[in-house]
């Protein structure tokens, strides 16, 4: 009998060992790769989308040209072609804005400038979304936060060539936040989505972490099949999912 509680002991220890070498794997992939290459390969998704949207307080006169000039200051830090005869303005009561698109095979950036009348605050906010992957968009991000104190969200949209159901759906976000090395924190289901947020100490060196009702968050996943799908979508947050999904 002392034999085997020996044997079950050792096998206990073993397993804790085990699951103690895989998360360390884990946190060293997260390190070494982006996340959502891990979770996208996790569930054989493919991506479809990387997207990042960023904003932040900048200093400037309210006056078109110093928010024009503001603008191609920007463009320059991120090497990006300037077309002056491509800034669209927009004026009213409330502000004043000064946009920028930019527009190739795989990349989309719109970038603007907006002065709000009431606070007298002038923002920068962009927009980046490229089908490839966001190697892009990660150096946009550290050119900008040499300048400005810049606030980012990431959201990538993969898909999984095959229908899902709503159990399927739930063991998809599990094998995600497995593979982020995630403890789940809230979870969201009906009929044709599934989504969940989470917190993941390995992934504080990759994005923000938000304070939610208290808890700790900085990742949120959404499973999507309808219907008349044929395929399912997984939405990738960092820290949240800001657009519609």
């Amino acid at each position: 009998m002392k034999k085997i509680f020996s044997y079950i002991l050792v096998f206990a220890v073993l397993c804790v060992a085990i699951d103690t070498m895989i998360d360390f794997s884990l946190g060293q992939q997260i390190k070494n790769q982006s996340p959502y290459e891990l979770a996208f390969a996790s569930t054989g998704a493919n991506l479809l989308e990387s997207r990042m949207d960023c904003w932040a307080k900048i200093n400037s006169n309210p006056n078109e040209e110093a928010m024009e000039e503001i603008l191609c200051e920007i463009l320059t830090c991120l090497e990006l072609p300037i077309n002056r005869s491509r800034f669209l303005q927009e004026k009213d009561n409330e502000q004043t804005i000064i946009s920028y698109e930019i527009d190739d095979l795989s990349q989309w950036h719109h970038l603007q400038v907006r002065y709000h009348n009431e606070n007298g605050e002038t923002h920068f906010l962009m927009s980046s979304v490229s089908s490839q992957d966001d190697l892009k968009q990660r150096r946009f991000e550290k050119i900008l936060q040499k300048e400005m104190e810049l606030t980012t969200y990431y959201r990538y949209t993969g898909m999984i060539k095959e229908r899902s159901t709503p159990e399927g759906r739930n063991k998809l976000i599990d094998l995600i936040f497995k593979s982020l090395i995630a403890e789940k924190v809230d979870h969201y289901q009906d009929l044709f989505l599934t989504a969940g947020t989470g917190y993941s100490k390995d992934l504080e060196v990759y994005g923000q972490v938000l304070n939610i009702a208290g808890k700790k968050v900085n990742v949120q996943v959404g499973i999507k099949c309808a219907d008349s799908d044929e395929n399912t979508r997984i939405y990738l947050g960092f820290p949240l999912l800001l657009n519609d999904y």
